[in-house]
């Protein structure tokens, strides 16, 4: 079966003139002609066009496909190309759930409120700004995911086991026990625990988070009606600096 242009054009919404620069520049030529001289394409043809506009959405110039086309190597073939094309979009829609959470995590504390304030707002702007300083987009589609996995009920109970944590934290540091001492090296193994298990293990976002924490600061990093004191976070880190070292 063959199409023509204007047909063509006209079926997925781009231009004849773009179709016939196409052809100008050899990069999508059809084989079959009309009677009246105009291109015909065929299912072939429509194929390789679907190559060319996924590889263009992958990144690539027109020149740099009409290089790739004409070597014929197995990754330009189209299955190859549109799997490419496939894991580009499964990853931009990640991009988009974790805006989708950001946006409803807004929405919840805003509606928590009866009169938001405009600190409020500042507060939450600030917070979703931090948080892209410190993480990559990979990073904060992995996290979003690792929230999926967790869970929304295992979370509440995690944030209030760091309030429980970080409230022994503080009784041991004010009774000016050392970091080193028992109770304070079993609450930061558990700490060391809990990041793991937020992390998922990845040990490039725990950097992140470490990093993130020691520019901002416990006081400034902290969530889920958790404020931690910038004395009682440094005597935290201390104990869990100890952990990590043995």
């Amino acid at each position: 079966m063959l199409f023509k242009v204007g047909e063509v054009s006209k079926k997925i919404g781009m231009s004849i003139r773009a179709l016939h620069h196409y052809d100008e520049i050899g990069l999508l030529s059809p084989l079959h002609r009309s009677n009246a001289g105009y291109r015909l394409y065929s299912l072939e043809d429509l194929m390789q066009l679907q190559k060319i506009k996924s590889l263009q959405q992958l990144g690539f110039s027109l020149e740099e496909i009409q290089s790739a086309i004409k070597i014929h190597k197995p990754e330009t073939s189209l299955l190859s190309v549109l799997q490419k094309h496939l894991e580009k979009l499964s990853h931009e829609i990640k991009q988009q759930q974790v805006l989708i959470q950001r946006l409803q995590l807004l929405q919840y504390t805003l509606v928590q409120s009866e009169q938001p304030s405009v600190e409020l707002l500042y507060e939450s702007l600030k917070e979703t700004i931090m948080y892209e300083k410190y993480f990559t987009t990979e990073q904060l589609n992995k996290l979003a995911e690792r929230r999926n996995q967790i869970g929304e009920d295992a979370i509440k109970a995690v944030e209030q086991e760091w309030r429980e944590t970080f409230d022994k934290f503080k009784k041991l540091y004010e009774a000016k026990k050392p970091a080193s001492c028992p109770e304070a090296q079993i609450l930061a193994k558990r700490s060391e625990e809990m990041i793991d298990q937020f992390t998922g293990g990845n040990s490039a976002i725990r950097k992140s988070i470490e990093h993130m924490y020691e520019v901002e600061g416990g006081d400034r990093v902290s969530k889920g009606g958790l404020i931690v004191d910038k004395a009682t976070f440094a005597y935290f880190m201390e104990a869990c600096d100890l952990v990590k070292k043995k």
